[in-house]
């Protein structure tokens, strides 16, 4: 696969897509919950196809179900949303001081009585 298709595959909200397909059972209803319409939807969808160079949905009257190929790139894309979604957080924390090292420096009197 060619780098130009992997940042084809590799969008934040084409991954969500094929993620809640996997959930919700179709993919208007996948893209009601990620808040897409249901035509760029389906616009994400060939472009993650043709990407992945083989089908990842199937379509029958009842809804869309994964292929094996879709359900492994759903797999793969939701451990990667969780960790960017567990990076962004981090992140959050670190810029409200939640988490993070502070550095204080003091004179040796100090130092010794006020500081651990």
């Amino acid at each position: 696969m060619a780098d130009s298709a992997l940042s084809l595959i590799w969008d934040s909200t084409r991954l969500r897509l094929l993620v809640e397909i996997g959930r919700q059972g179709s993919v208007s209803a996948a893209a009601r919950a990620i808040g897409i319409g249901q035509p760029t939807a389906s616009e994400h969808l060939r472009t993650l196809e043709g990407a992945a160079g083989q089908r990842l949905v199937e379509r029958n009257g009842r809804g869309s179900t994964l292929t094996e190929a879709g359900t492994l790139l759903a797999l793969h894309a939701g451990q990667a949303l969780q960790t960017l979604q567990a990076g962004e957080e981090e992140l959050h924390r670190l810029s409200g001081l939640e988490a993070g090292t502070i550095h204080i420096g003091a004179s040796t009197t100090p130092g010794v009585y006020l500081l651990p």
